[in-house]
C-alpha cells in the first residue's frame, strides 16, 4: 500500500532521474557556450595579431609589442607566445570538462544514495506493517482460543473435557505471555541501559535451563513429533574427560562428531539429563532460557512434521559453543543477512509462520550485551546456528537456576 508521500510526489527515483538529465543538459549547454565564447575570443585574438603584423610590416616606424619579433625582415608573433596561448586554451577546456564531470559524479552518487535510503525506508515501513499485522494475529489467536474454551465452560460447566479445556487455555496464556515477553525484551535490549555489558550474577547452568525450556515447549514438541538430541563435541582445548561427570563412559559416536550422547528422550519427547559437572554460563537464567527457547522454537516451526534437532556442545577455552542443527529446509542465501534484523520473519512454502519476527534479533542483542555471539553457519541442508557464551568464573564451581 502506498503512503501519502507516494501519492502526492510519486517515486523520488523518477524525480532524481529527471533532475539528473536536466542538470546534465544544462552543463552540456554551458560547455558549448563557453567553448563558443572561447573560440570567438581566439578568433578575435588571431585576427588582431594578423592586423598588427600587417601594420608593422607596412610601416617600419611603428613600435612592435614585446610578443612580436622581427624574423627574416618580417614581424611575426613569437612562437612561444602562440604555443603558450594554445596550451592555456587546452587547459581551460580540460578544467571545465573535469569540473563538470566531478559535479555529475557527485550528483549521481548522491542520487543513488537517496534512492537507496528511500528504498530502505519503504522496506522498513513494510516490515513494520507486517510486524504489526503479525503481532496482532499472534495476540488474537490465543485470545480467541481462550474465549472459545471459556464460552464452552460457561455453557456446560460439567463438560467431560473440562480439564483439557483448562489445560488448553493455560497453554494459550503461556503462548500469549511468551509473545508479549519477546516484544518487551526487544524494547529492553534496544534501550541505552541494556547496551551495558553487565555481569550475569553467579552464572547459570545450561542443562537445568534446557530441561525446563523443553518442558515449557512440551505442546509444540508433541505436535511436531520432534526428537531432540543433545551431545558433546570434542573440546578444542583441555581434556574431554574434564567435561564429563565422574564415572562416565564415552560411547560410540552417534551422529557426525558427537562422541558423548546425552539424548535421554523419554515419553512425549520430554528431555531428562543427568547432572553434569559444568561451569556456569555468563547469562541470567531468563536470558539463557530465551536463547535456548527461541532457537528450539524456530527449528521446530520451520522443520515441520518429524522435526529433528541436535544440540551439540563444545568447550573452547573459557567459552562454551552451542550448535543448533535441524533438518528443516534451511535459510535461503539471499535472506541470511537479514535474519538477525528486528521484525524480519522468513516464510515457508507451507504458508503462514507464527511469530513476531523479534526472536533472533533479541537473541543476538542479548548475547552481544553479555560478550557472546550467534551466527549462521553454512549448511548443505537445514539450518545450523552457532552460539558462543562465556563461561562464568565462579569460586563455587556451580551455577544456579531460577
Amino acid at each position: 500500500m502506498k503512503n501519502g508521500t507516494d501519492r502526492v510526489f510519486g517515486h523520488p527515483g523518477l524525480y532524481l532521474g529527471l533532475m539528473f538529465l536536466v542538470i546534465s543538459a544544462q552543463l552540456f549547454w554551458w560547455l558549448l557556450f563557453f567553448a563558443e565564447i572561447r573560440f570567438a575570443l581566439v578568433h578575435v585574438q588571431d585576427e588582431r595579431d594578423r592586423i598588427l603584423e600587417m601594420a608593422l610590416n607596412g610601416d617600419p616606424g611603428l613600435v612592435a609589442p614585446p610578443y612580436i619579433r622581427l624574423e627574416n625582415g618580417r614581424y611575426t608573433v613569437d612562437r612561444e607566445v602562440v604555443e603558450a596561448r594554445r596550451h592555456e586554451r587546452d587547459r581551460n577546456v580540460v578544467m571545465i570538462i573535469a569540473e563538470a564531470s566531478f559535479f555529475l559524479a557527485v550528483f549521481g552518487a548522491v542520487s543513488i544514495i537517496l534512492v537507496k535510503l528511500y528504498r530502505s525506508e519503504r522496506q522498513l515501513a513494510k516490515e513494520q506493517e507486517l510486524f504489526l499485522n503479525s503481532f496482532t494475529h499472534e495476540l488474537k489467536t490465543p485470545l480467541a482460543a481462550i474465549k472459545l474454551n471459556l464460552q464452552t465452560l460457561k455453557k456446560r460447566p460439567d463438560h467431560a473435557a473440562t480439564p483439557e479445556l483448562v489445560e488448553g487455555s493455560l497453554r494459550e496464556v503461556e503462548i500469549l505471555n511468551r509473545r508479549i515477553s519477546e516484544i518487551l525484551l526487544g524494547g529492553e535490549l534496544s534501550s541505552e541501559q541494556s547496551n551495558e555489558k553487565n555481569g550475569a550474577g553467579e552464572g547459570t547452568a545450561f542443562f537445568p535451563i534446557l530441561e525446563r525450556t523443553i518442558g515449557e515447549l512440551h505442546s509444540l514438541i508433541k505436535e511436531r513429533n520432534a526428537v531432540i538430541t543433545v551431545g558433546w563435541l570434542p573440546p578444542i582445548t583441555g581434556r574431554l574427560r574434564s567435561l564429563l561427570p565422574s564415572g562416565s563412559q564415552i560411547p560410540e559416536a552417534l551422529v557426525e562428531k558427537v562422541v558423548v550422547d546425552r539424548s535421554g528422550i523419554v515419553q512425549d519427547n520430554l528431555l531428562t539429563l543427568q547432572t553434569l559437572e559444568e561451569n556456569p554460563l555468563a547469562l541470567e537464567p531468563r536470558e539463557l532460557g530465551s536463547v535456548i527457547g527461541e532457537l528450539i522454537t524456530n527449528a521446530l516451526i520451520y522443520s515441520g512434521e518429524l522435526a529433528r534437532l541436535r544440540i551439540l556442545l563444545r568447550q573452547k577455552g573459557r567459552r562454551m559453543q552451542l550448535f543448533f542443527v535441524d533438518n528443516g529446509p534451511g535459510i535461503p542465501y539471499v535472506e541470511r543477512k537479514n535474519i538477525f534484523r528486528p521484525m524480519v520473519r522468513l516464510q515457508r512454502q507451507s504458508g503462514f509462520v507464527p511469530g513476531t519476527g523479534m526472536g533472533l534479533a533479541n537473541v543476538r542483542a542479548l548475547l552481544l550485551r553479555r560478550a557472546g555471539s550467534i551466527r549462521l553457519l553454512p549448511s548443505p541442508e537445514g539450518a545450523r546456528f552457532l552460539v558462543e557464551i562465556s563461561i562464568k568464573k565462579s569460586t563455587s564451581g556451580a551455577g544456579h537456576e531460577a
